[in-house]
């Protein structure tokens, strides 16, 4: 799974990238549902991207809204609590692929 880390430029219309990541799954972690693969895949890169994430809001751009699952999800599994734990340090805001694609027409 793909992660880029961007910004954007003063006029704020256009995105520069800053970092890529790329995550490859465990044999455990391919077993996991598509929305557990992107939780899982969030928790490594905010792991990664800590010192950028702590003192910034974070656009989160994805299919999927893996924050609403963590944080809404009512029995907690131990994978899924340590995700929470790890996320909840930081201001993620979600926003689907397509709001954004449909911005950009």
């Amino acid at each position: 799974m793909g992660c880029v880390l961007g910004q954007h430029d003063e006029s704020g219309r256009k995105e520069h990238a800053i970092y890529y990541l790329r995550k490859t799954f465990t044999d455990c972690e391919i077993k996991y549902s598509q929305l557990e693969k992107t939780c899982c895949a969030l928790a490594w890169a905010a792991r990664q991207l800590r010192q950028y994430m702590l003192n910034h809001s974070t656009l989160l751009i994805s299919k999927m809204d893996p924050v609403k699952y963590i944080f809404e999800k009512p029995a907690l599994t131990g994978r899924v609590a340590r995700w929470q734990m790890i996320l909840t340090e930081y201001d993620i805001q979600y926003t689907s692929q397509k709001a954004i694609k449909d911005e950009r027409l």
